[in-house]
């Protein structure tokens, strides 16, 4: 019987390959997991079909974690692959990310009554600026440079 730590990397592995080779789709995602655990003596040939999913599902996650891969849009790339538009499409989408997290954080230090560390949340929401789908740095902060 196969070490399920080796065949779940064996399987991000092929996933990467997927994706690199760019069709990294869901559905051929899906075939690929159930081809390669059905393959592996490793006791899942009696595991619902669900299971293959959620090991679609780890396999992106870790390797987005790794950096190997990226989403944009509905798809996966690999991250020696992205276009410009690409890395400026996860940009706006990583920065108003990193505005609704100082929003919230400025809101739960306020609440709570640290001043300190709700200002220090509002400085980082009024750097980071998303205006009309463009990532822009406040005024003050350019001209500093």
């Amino acid at each position: 019987m196969a070490s399920l730590r080796r065949v779940r990397k064996n399987f991000r592995k092929e996933v990467l390959q997927l994706i690199k080779a760019g069709e990294g789709n869901l559905k051929s995602l899906m075939q690929l997991a159930d081809a390669h655990f059905g393959s592996n003596d490793c006791g899942y040939h009696a595991v619902l079909r669900a299971f293959h999913a959620s090991e679609v599902n780890n396999a992106v996650s870790q390797l987005r974690l790794d950096g190997e891969i990226e989403t944009v849009g509905k798809s996966w790339k690999s991250t020696e692959d992205l276009q410009s538009e690409d890395v400026d499409i996860i940009t706006l989408r990583r920065m108003k990310r990193l505005r609704g997290e100082a929003k919230s954080l400025a809101r739960f230090a306020h609440e709570h009554g640290r001043t300190e560390a709700a200002i220090s949340a509002s400085h980082v929401v009024s750097i980071v600026n998303v205006n009309d789908g463009e990532p822009a740095i406040a005024e003050e902060q350019v001209a500093e440079k």
